[in-house]
């Protein structure tokens, strides 16, 4: 009986043991299985409320995909199951990604990161940064890819970069601006003395009259790159944009032709920019001249101005502009429209669509400058086949309108008075000084700075003005100016020069009181100017 009681205690205690065993197993199953829900319940939140995308592929195929993802592309896990997941990668950019992939595959424990294009289920081309690394998915190899949407970065970018472009062309345009200028002056004032001193042999006029005539398209070429450059010399004053586009309506009507409707629409109270008016006439012949071009079958033009608002829902749309108010021109044609990498170089200089001969290239580059020099906006939305629209945005000012003065028309007369020359350029101090002696003045000429000090000193008591090239060898026409006038406070001058706006401020010749003449400079202005500056109190 002892060794049964015995046997039955044993296997009573290892039941009991094994009951023990089974309940602590049981509890802690439980505690892991609480441990791994509450795990997987953070993942899931945590997946479930990225703000990255996640998708798993494996073969070819969605394994798994969080809502952020299905946000991003615009498909539904169904739709991508079911052929729409290669389909929703850009067409440019398949190739790239199907390389990706099969790398990813190849590797293990690294991460790939590139960007490329989507077309999300509204049929719009987005940016996304990708990163996909090879994992074990039940038991199967596939790619966890985690994503995020970088469109408005992009824009920024391209902006950015297009931004650096642009001043990198204009600085080059600015650069041979001064060497054009130059040559035109030379040209242009021969040709002119050419025609004076003829007679009137109407072939040799004609031939005269065509010299001066390229000339003059040059000179246009060279101002329409300084003005692309932003580095033109414009005279801003307040100007009511709705008087300026009312004043060339009529221009602007035969210009476009009798087979375009052609209308415009001003809205807004007064629309007043501070602005060169001149500049916002040539941009608005320059856009209404290229409506006319894309609609040669004719078509709808329309001009309209508002007031609007940018605010921080425009810059993080169209990736620039500050906030305030601002005269909306809107340009509106129902013509042959362009596709994105049309309207990607359309600014550009010398960048046409038009056939061989029938367009230089800069008439959009100009009203670029022109809106960019009047501290502006320009944007373009276009679709081949449905038309363009350029929109203009410029700053209002909140003052009154200033009545522009026209200048009046100044005679043209000579004088006897003697005028020192400063010009390192032969070809344009003789063509000076063959003008200024023609028209009766005494003319002292120097080759440089350093030779016009000395050649006022020589003639100090006769001489009653300057005409100094601001850059000159040895010393500056700034320089040399100054030198005389230690010797003679009172006396006059005029500057001239081929130099842009901006490289001639930053050599001192600035203010109201300073005659500056910019080359090429036409006989008529020479002549006016130098009246004006000779009987100046």
């Amino acid at each position: 009986m002892k060794y049964v009681l015995f046997g039955f205690l044993t296997v009573g205690f290892l039941f009991l043991s094994i009951l023990a065993w089974i309940w602590s197993l049981r509890k802690e199953v439980k505690i892991q299985t609480a441990e791994l829900k509450k795990s997987e319940e953070r993942y899931r939140l945590l997946v479930e409320n990225a703000s990255e995308g996640v998708i798993v592929v494996v073969n070819e195929k969605v394994a798994f995909i969080n809502p952020r993802a299905l946000q991003i592309t615009g498909y539904s896990e169904e739709e991508l199951n079911t052929g729409k997941l290669s389909k929703s990668i850009h067409p440019d950019d398949q190739n790239i990604i199907f390389d990706y992939y099969s790398n990813t595959l190849k590797r293990e424990d690294v991460v790939l990161q590139y960007p490329f294009r989507i077309i999300t289920g509204k049929d719009e081309t987005r940016w996304i940064l990708n990163n996909s690394v090879k994992i074990e998915w039940e038991k199967k190899t596939g790619v966890l890819n985690i994503f995020t949407d970088i469109t408005e970065s992009k824009k920024f970018e391209q902006q950015f970069l297009q931004t650096q472009k642009m001043e990198a062309i204009g600085q080059l345009a600015g650069g041979i601006a001064h060497d054009f200028n130059n040559i035109l002056t030379a040209i242009m004032g021969y040709g002119n003395l050419l025609k004076m001193n003829i007679g009137k042999e109407e072939a040799i006029v004609r031939y005269a009259d065509n010299i001066l005539a390229a000339a003059e398209r040059a000179a246009n070429l060279t101002s329409s790159l300084l003005t692309f450059s932003r580095k033109q010399a414009i005279d801003q004053q307040p100007t009511n944009i709705n008087g300026v586009i009312t004043s060339v309506e009529k221009l602007l009507s035969k210009l476009i032709g009798e087979n375009i409707d052609f209308s415009v629409k001003c809205g807004g109270d007064r629309l007043i920019v501070m602005a060169d008016s001149s500049q916002i006439i040539q941009a608005l012949m320059n856009l209404a001249t290229n409506a006319r071009d894309a609609m040669p079958r004719g078509g709808r033009f329309v001009i309209s101005t508002d007031i609007v608002e940018i605010d921080s829902v425009f810059i993080k749309k169209h990736a620039y502009g500050r906030n305030g108010l601002y005269a909306l021109i809107s340009f509106e044609d129902t013509g042959v429209g362009m596709d994105e990498k049309t309207m990607a170089r359309i600014f550009e200089p010398f960048f046409t669509t038009k056939d061989v001969g029938k367009g230089t290239g800069l008439g959009l580059a100009t009203v670029y400058g022109v809106v960019k020099q009047q501290n502006g906006y320009i944007n373009v939305k276009s679709e081949l086949g449905k038309g363009t629209t350029f929109n203009i945005y410029l700053p209002i000012i909140l003052s009154d309108l200033e009545e522009i003065k026209e200048q009046e028309n100044t005679c043209v007369n000579g004088g006897s008075e003697t005028i020192l020359v400063g010009e390192d350029e032969e070809d344009i101090r003789q063509f000076i000084k063959e003008i200024l002696e023609g028209y009766g003045y005494t003319v002292v000429v120097a080759s440089d700075g350093e030779d016009a000090i000395e050649k006022f000193k020589e003639n100090k008591h006769a001489i009653q003005l300057l005409i100094l090239d601001i850059i000159m060898p040895k010393k500056t026409g700034k320089y040399a100016y100054d030198e005389i006038r230690k010797l003679d406070s009172n006396i006059k001058a005029i500057f001239i020069s081929g130099y842009t706006a901006d490289f001639i401020q930053q050599q001192g010749i600035t203010g109201e009181k300073i005659r500056l003449l910019y080359k090429p400079i036409a006989i008529n202005t020479l002549l006016s100017e130098v009246r004006q500056a000779l009987d100046e109190k």
